[in-house]
């Protein structure tokens, strides 16, 4: 996984895949640093609802994860959901 996403980073299908893998195997650390990055590449190829699924999954592994909190809210403040990102936020502050 990782030579090929060396030479194709935004490959993030796979790179999900990889996250998944990491996370069975406890690597919990790597597995974010993958997921926040496929996040990314959703969000600057505006797939913003895959963007959105993809943070609420990682909720399910780190519920408290202030960084899927903050890229939900930014998810949802570009598509215009103010209202969710503002809740997003709060639950962050919590």
């Amino acid at each position: 996984f990782n030579l090929v996403l060396a030479i194709e980073p935004q490959m993030t299908r796979m790179r999900l895949n990889l996250v998944d893998l990491l996370v069975e195997n406890g690597e919990i650390d790597k597995a974010r640093e993958h997921l926040f990055t496929a996040v990314g590449a959703q969000v600057e190829q505006s797939e913003f609802v895959a963007a959105a699924q993809t943070v609420r999954r990682w909720l399910e592994v780190e519920p408290k994860s202030l960084d899927a909190r903050e890229w939900l809210a930014r998810v949802y403040q570009e598509q215009e959901m103010g209202a969710e990102a503002a809740n997003e936020l709060r639950q962050a502050a919590d």
